[in-house]
C-alpha cells in the first residue's frame, strides 16, 4: 500500500522478486491515514482472490522540520496523522484476522528527542504504546525505533538529512541489518512489544546534544563504547564559562562550528555575511542556537537567528548578552 504509484524502476524491480519467489505482488494506491481507503485496499485484496493478509509492515512517514511554535493545528495534525492514524486504522480494520506480525518501524527520535521534530517524535512514541497495547490484548506487536538507514527512504533522497544525522552521532546502517533484525525478533516469536536499532556514535551524540539528561540516560553507553575502543570515552566539556566570555574568541569557536554545521571550508565562510548565504534554514538555525546556549548560557531565538545574521553580528549580540547579565563590580 502507498499513496503513491510504483516508478518504473519499482515496478521492474517488483516484477523480478515476483519471478524469484513465484509470488504475486499487488500494489495498491492507498493513503493509511483514511480508514475508507484502508478498507477499500482490504476489500481490493478480497476481490483479487489473493490469500489472507497474515502480516503487516508499517512504514508510512512524513517530516517536515519546523520549531513547535510556527506549527498551526492543521499543519501539526497533518504530521501525526501518517504515523499515528495509519497504524490505528490497520490496528482497527485487521482485528479478527488471523496476523502473524504487526511491525510498526518508528524512529529513534522518539526515544531521544529531536529538535524541530517535535510532531515526528510524538507520532514515533505512538506506534511504541500502540504494539505494547496490541501485545496487551493478546495480538502480535512490535515497534522498531530506527537511526538512520543508508539505502532506502528518506536519506536517499536528502543527503542534507544524512549529513545532519552522520554530524549527531547518527551512523547510517544497511537495511539488510534491519531485515535479519526482524527475521529473528519474528522467528524467534519475542515478547518484545519495542526494539531500538541504531548505529551511534555515543561520544559525539552525546557531545552535541543540547539535552543534559541524555548523559544521565545514555552515559553507560559511553562507557561501553570507550571500552570496547580501549580509550577513557570521556566527552570534552566547553573551556567557555557561562556568563563571562571574549567575543574574538567566541566568534573564532562559532566560525568553525558553523563550518562543521555547513560543511563548508574555513576560507570560505565569511563571517561578516549573512548565514542565509550558507543555507541557512530552521534546523540549522535550532543547531547553532543550541550550541551558543551550551558554550555561554545565552539563549537567541530562533527566530532572530532565521533573520540571518552574519557570524561576526551573532558573537557581538552574544557578548552584549553577557554583558547585560553579569553584575557591575
Amino acid at each position: 500500500l502507498s499513496r503513491s504509484s510504483p516508478s518504473e524502476d519499482m515496478h521492474r524491480r517488483l516484477s523480478q522478486l515476483e519471478k524469484s519467489y513465484g509470488a504475486r505482488i499487488l500494489p495498491i494506491p492507498c493513503n493509511v491515514t483514511s480508514r475508507d481507503a484502508v478498507q477499500h485496499a482490504l476489500d481490493t485484496i478480497k476481490q483479487e482472490g489473493l490469500p489472507p493478509v497474515r502480516g503487516i509492515f508499517h512504514a508510512a512517514m512524513q517530516l517536515e522540520p519546523q520549531t513547535l511554535e510556527n506549527f498551526d493545528q492543521e499543519k501539526l495534525s497533518a504530521l501525526l496523522r501518517v504515523k499515528m492514524f495509519g497504524a490505528w486504522n490497520l490496528h482497527c480494520l485487521t482485528l479478527g484476522m488471523p496476523i502473524d506480525f504487526f511491525v510498526s518501524f518508528a524512529s529513534v527520535a522518539g526515544v531521544f528527542g529531536d529538535h524541530g521534530q517535535a510532531p515526528y517524535c510524538a507520532s514515533n512514541v505512538f506506534l511504541d504504546a500502540l504494539a505494547s497495547y496490541r501485545q496487551s490484548l493478546g495480538l502480535p506487536g512490535l515497534s522498531i525505533d530506527l537511526g538512520a538507514v543508508s539505502d532506502v527512504g528518506m536519506l536517499v533522497k536528502s543527503m542534507k538529512m544524512r549529513d545532519y544525522l552522520s554530524s549527531h552521532g547518527y551512523v547510517p546502517m544497511d537495511v539488510r541489518r534491519l531485515i535479519e533484525v526482524v527475521e529473528k525478533l519474528h522467528l524467534h516469536r519475542s515478547h518484545l512489544s519495542q526494539a531500538i536499532l541504531a548505529a551511534t556514535d555515543w561520544e559525539l551524540f552525546l557531545r552535541r546534544s543540547p539535552n543534559p539528561m541524555h548523559i544521565v540516560k545514555f552515559g553507560n553507553m559511553l562507557v561501553e563504547a570507550a571500552k570496547r575502543k580501549g580509550s577513557k570515552g570521556a566527552i570534552s566539556s566547553s573551556d567557555t564559562v557561562a556568563g563571562t566570555t571574549d567575543t574574538t574568541s567566541f566568534q573564532s569557536k562559532l566560525h568553525s562550528q558553523a563550518c562543521i554545521i555547513f560543511r563548508a571550508k574555513p576560507e570560505d565562510m565569511d563571517t561578516k555575511t549573512s548565514l542565509k548565504q550558507f543555507g541557512l534554514d530552521s534546523l540549522v538555525a535550532i543547531e547553532i542556537r543550541n550550541f551558543i546556549e551550551k558554550e555561554t548560557g545565552v539563549v537567541v531565538p530562533t527566530m532572530e537567528l532565521l533573520k540571518g545574521p552574519s557570524i561576526s553580528q551573532l558573537a557581538s549580540m552574544v557578548e552584549d548578552a553577557v554583558t547585560a547579565r553579569t553584575p557591575k563590580q
